[in-house]
């Protein structure tokens, strides 16, 4: 009997003609299945296969962290938990039409955000706003702001931060919430020294049309945060993050009336985002706060720069009074609460505004620094030249008295006591005496812009002003108008003499004045000032320039900055120069600064106390210097608008600031620098 398979097997032919018939008909059967797909019903599914597509968005990168010279923070990006919200494809039929919009606006009115046609609410939305604890007008217009902002089928981010709590509840209970998504790569900016850094660091927002066209121009995302004032903005290319991607299934047609309608069917994959650079400023984050501390929320600035080799013009701590909490921005209201009081009228604190670069005020007789410079380089006095105060100076046909501060005069004094008792006698004699030399105003213009005044400083804030270096030509410029004649377009010996002690036309901002004792300190040389000191490039940290290109040492092993960022010669006598700066010792030691006369520091100062020329508006309280005197080592300029006397503002917050930072050295290893 023979087997049944192998070589000498019996074929048994009923059998396999069977089997071959079963392959037969399965072969045929997938051969027309594939001809009525590909060929009977190829349209059809064509179609059916574009009412869902896969469409990339992008994802907002978290932003480099900013911290100071010793790597504490001073903002940074903290990965929370967002709720977004996948509308449904009528979401329109819930929001007001532009038109309506503007109508709501107008008469102050709140819509109600009900459907158009059945006039209900959008369920999910109300669901969520009651386990929120808002109301259902209030979540529905962040719907709306998200919707008007961001194209169609981009899910809304309506809450920037979940609890953990929340986001255990939403995930829990995600059949009650339809559309509702928890959106992991959400990032919220933090500001650790709140409003003591504000001004400095400054705050991001939403991309918007009134951003500067460079930033339009690089291409954001509508969801994307950018830097709107201070650090945040000044260095927006290096701390932006790079956005991720995340694939998403639309869908082109909606389900059945009973069924999920959303535009969104899902998502399909997803890649994280980068973040952006961690930069390093120059700043001392504890001497920041103190000098945020000091000003307590009055007008007014407080600088700090640095003048020691190597780390000359690095600033140290920069200050702006009032100041604001970019941390309470996401509360309602806050923001516009900067910019008017509860009447609807201006804030005039203006607390939004850096005092100090971004307005210029009257520099009082800080500005003696200058003009004695002037009257020394040109000859028409020496530190010994001596004077005498009677509490004023007549000058012209009809003798109009200028006054000096001190009514009842100084008497008998030399030039070097005059700068010390900053007597404003002494220098209106100076006024008539480079009057007697040429045109005045010309001189002390020249020499202002010699030390930095009339033109920005150039540090790395948006909005520095240039301030008022005026002169002949340009106040007959200024009132060429109709509305004046010669009388107001002549430059009289008054305006000399007011020029002299730094009133009248003349205005500058702190960042100006400080750095005017700067070029004395420096000995005639000018330092532009810094504000970023190194970047991380991957595991390194690395010094950078003022642009954030890597830095490298030259032949000496010194880092070899651009020529852009060099020091330079302002051509002034280098004797007029120590000439003043014995004069800013004796101002400490025996003159209007003595309650800056720190043991130990060696400071060299000079007070200020500068009318506006408005009736019942207090003076600006200035006060000035650097120290020690020999080898300077840092400087500083204290500022209170409207601060009343210099003696009794400036002068007292600028010797607590003195002792702090003769007892935490802003710089070096003592304060955690390495």
């Amino acid at each position: 009997m023979g087997t049944k398979f192998g070589p000498a097997a019996d074929i048994d032919w009923p059998t396999m003609r069977l089997y071959l018939l079963i392959i037969l008909l399965a072969f045929a059967l997938l051969v027309g299945r594939l001809f009525w797909l590909q060929i009977m019903h190829s349209e059809s599914f064509r179609l059916a296969s574009l009412n869902n597509l896969i469409r990339d968005i992008e994802i907002p990168g978290p932003r480099g962290d900013i911290y100071d010279r010793a790597g504490r923070p001073l903002a940074k990006s903290v990965n929370v938990y967002g709720l977004a919200y996948i509308p449904p494809r009528d979401i329109d039929s819930y929001l007001p039409s532009a038109d309506q919009r503007r109508a709501l606006d107008e008469e102050s009115r709140e819509c109600s955000y009900l459907h158009e046609k059945t006039g209900q609410s959008l369920r999910e939305v109300m669901r969520l706003s009651a386990y929120l604890d808002m109301t259902y007008p209030e979540l529905m217009r962040r719907v709306e702001t998200e919707r008007r902002r961001l194209f169609g089928y981009q899910p809304l981010l309506l809450i920037e931060e979940l609890s953990q709590e929340q986001v255990i509840y939403l995930e829990e209970h995600r059949d009650d919430f339809p559309g509702i998504m928890i959106e992991q790569y959400s990032f919220k900016r933090s500001y650790p020294l709140e409003g003591a850094g504000a001004h400095l660091v400054g705050y991001v927002g939403q991309l918007s049309d009134s951003d500067p066209q460079s930033i339009l121009d690089l291409g954001y995302g509508p969801r994307e945060k950018v830097g709107k004032e201070g650090i945040e903005r000044s260095y927006e290319r290096m701390l932006h993050g790079v956005p991720g991607r995340r694939d998403i299934i639309l869908r082109v047609e909606s389900k059945d009336q009973d069924g999920d309608n959303r535009v969104i069917e899902g998502v399909a994959d997803e890649i994280a985002p980068q973040k952006g650079t961690d930069i390093y400023l120059t700043v001392n984050q504890q001497l920041q706060a103190k000098a945020q501390a000091l000003l307590a929320d009055r007008p007014g600035a407080i600088i700090v720069s640095c003048l020691q080799p190597g780390h000359e013009g690095e600033m140290l701590a920069l200050a702006s009074g009032p100041t604001y909490d970019p941390n309470r921005f996401d509360e309602t209201g806050y923001y516009t609460s900067l910019i008017f009081n509860a009447d609807g009228s201006d804030n005039a604190t203006r607390p939004l505004l850096n005092r100090a670069c971004r307005n210029a005020f009257p520099p009082g007789s800080t500005f003696k620094l200058v003009t004695a410079t002037a009257a020394l380089s040109e000859g028409v006095v020496t530190a010994g030249t001596g004077f005498y105060c009677q509490g004023y100076l007549e000058i012209g046909k009809y003798k109009r008295r200028f006054h000096c501060h001190k009514r009842t005069g100084h008497g008998s004094l030399t030039f070097l006591e005059g700068i010390s008792e900053s007597c404003d006698v002494v220098f209106y004699n100076l006024g008539q005496r480079l009057s007697r030399q040429g045109d005045a105003s010309q001189t002390i213009k020249n020499y202002a812009e010699l030390f930095g005044f009339g033109a920005p400083v150039g540090i790395a804030l948006p909005g520095e002003v240039s301030g008022l270096v005026p002169d002949r030509d340009w106040k007959r410029e200024h009132y060429a108008g109709e509305r004046y004649n010669e009388i107001d377009r002549s430059w009289y010996d008054g305006d000399t003499l007011n020029y002299m002690i730094g009133q009248g036309y003349l205005t500058a901002t702190p960042l100006q004045v400080l750095w005017s004792a700067n070029v004395i300190a420096w000995d005639g040389w000018w330092y532009p000032p810094r504000l970023l000191k190194s970047k991380r490039v991957a595991t390194q940290i690395v010094p950078v320039d003022t642009e954030g290109t890597p830095l490298k040492p030259d032949e000496n092993g010194q880092l070899a900055y651009p020529l852009a960022e060099q020091p330079l010669p302002r051509g002034l006598d280098g004797a007029a120069l120590a000439t003043v700066r014995s004069g800013m010792r004796l101002a400490v030691t025996d003159g209007t600064c003595k309650r800056v006369n720190v043991e130990g520091l060696a400071v060299c100062a000079k007070t200020g106390t500068a009318e506006t020329g408005i009736a019942g508006e207090d003076s600006h309280a200035w006060i000035v210097g650097f120290y020690p005197q020999s080898a300077p080592e840092y400087s500083f300029v204290v500022f209170f608008q409207n601060g009343g006397s210099a003696g009794e503002t400036a002068v007292p917050a600028a010797r607590e600031l003195l002792k702090y930072m003769q007892k935490f050295p802003p710089v070096g290893a003592e304060n955690g620098e390495s």
